[in-house]
């Protein structure tokens, strides 16, 4: 039995490894599909699983109230979810699960989870029977969000970002697709681990709030920054796309000015996840109680006798 049970923990701490590797990727810009490409990461960690990750605001009471963006993701033998494509149809071609599941989150309003908003500084996870809140979560949107998926279980996270008085929160939820695998005590550390670093990476791309609506790229822009990665002048750009110079340098323009970037060097480094902008230091270290409900905090470079309350 222990053998067993230290292979099960050696597959999380793996996908730990590989999910924290995917999210410290991400692009410190707030592209269309950052989003998507963040539940790609948090779907490694008890794949093969679809999940979902929510930037909104969350009252005291369990409700999200503003809903910024949604963003839908799978891995192993689900069609990995595209890009956002706000004031759009639906997005042609997805595996009918992930088409489902984009739909449903972009309504998704009924969290049920009630966290008080001097507690988001630390992460709130659990499966949904551990979740503050009782039968408000159970009856909330949650249990319909997957619904039909062939989910075998869910996984929830909650971690505020920016200014608690605000607010705002990242809510992931992971849900393993199958029969074969079933959530552990483990999955719960393993997400309470990741969500501060993906917090911190979510505040360099998406903002903290403080500065209004968050300044998404166009497709146009992100194309253009695609190609400035590459090394490409605007003149070659310009060949690329069949615009105008003028054209094209209107969309570095609008890039320096939504990046705050003062450079080419410096909208570069963004696209490449690499910043210089201290964002609010954020983690998780983890001590174990079993049958408590999970609060749980560290910081990414994590401090000695730090403790953290988890749900389990």
């Amino acid at each position: 039995m222990d053998s067993e049970r230290n292979s099960a923990l050696d597959a999380v701490m793996s996908a730990v490894a590989t999910s924290t590797e995917s999210v410290v990727g991400l692009p410190a810009v707030a592209t269309l599909e950052w989003c998507d490409r963040a539940a790609w990461c948090l779907a490694g960690l008890c794949e093969p699983a679809l999940a979902t990750l929510t930037v909104g605001t969350l009252s005291p009471t369990g409700d999200l109230t503003n809903q910024e963006v949604s963003g839908v993701a799978a891995r192993t033998g689900v069609a990995r979810a595209r890009a956002i494509r706000r004031n759009e149809g639906e997005t042609r071609g997805e595996d009918p699960r992930i088409a489902t599941l984009r739909v449903r989150a972009a309504r998704f309003r009924r969290v049920g989870v009630r966290v008080p908003t001097t507690s988001r500084s630390i992460p709130t996870v659990g499966r949904l029977t551990e979740l503050p809140g009782g039968e408000n979560v159970t009856r909330g949107d949650i249990p319909r969000l997957w619904n039909g998926l062939e989910s075998s279980d869910v996984l929830v996270g909650i971690l505020g970002i920016g200014d608690p008085e605000a607010g705002r929160v990242l809510m992931a939820q992971v849900a393993p697709i199958g029969q074969g695998l079933r959530l552990t005590s483990h999955h719960n550390s393993a997400m309470a681990a990741i969500l501060p670093v993906l917090a911190r990476r979510a505040i360099l791309a998406l903002g903290d709030g403080t500065d209004g609506p968050t300044k998404w790229l166009t497709q146009r822009e992100q194309i253009v920054l695609e190609q400035l990665t590459l090394g490409k002048s605007v003149r070659e750009i310009a060949d690329e796309l069949g615009r105008s110079p003028h054209t094209v340098h209107d969309h570095v323009k609008s890039l320096h000015r939504k990046l705050g970037a003062s450079s080419r060097g410096e909208l570069v480094a963004r696209a490449l996840g690499h910043t210089t902008a201290d964002a609010e230091p954020m983690g998780a270290t983890i001590e174990h109680k079993p049958g408590e409900a999970v609060h749980r905090h560290e910081a990414i470079e994590p401090k000695p006798g730090v403790a953290a309350r988890r749900l389990d």
